[in-house]
């Protein structure tokens, strides 16, 4: 409903990693109209560090059975930081020379 209220509004939608939020849901995307829209930082709230992305893999369709997926989601999310105050326990010190060099060079 708040996010469906924002000055010029034409589509709200949720992405798959949306929870609760400050005003609106994180993982809100609201779509404004070009001429009597604005920008909205809020739907951002305090949850900065949340994200999910989109990977390609070469795994055939096939292979994407029911059980595979959910021994792919359970490996994930073993290993990835989810939900508040959750934090990765890989840490930059325990990653090769190579790897924290790449992580680097990524955010320069």
């Amino acid at each position: 409903v708040n996010a469906a209220s924002f000055p010029g509004v034409r589509l709200v939608a949720i992405t798959p990693d949306v929870h609760h939020g400050y005003g609106v849901p994180i993982g809100t995307v609201l779509l404004t109209d070009a001429d009597s829209g604005a920008v909205a930082m809020g739907p951002v709230g305090y949850d900065i560090g949340c994200g999910m992305m989109s990977a390609s893999s070469d795994v055939p369709v096939s292979a994407a059975t029911p059980d595979n997926r959910l021994r792919f989601n359970r490996a994930v999310t073993g290993r990835v930081a989810l939900g508040a105050g959750k934090v990765s326990r890989t840490r930059l010190k325990h990653l090769s020379p190579r790897r924290r060099r790449a992580l680097r060079a990524t955010f320069r």
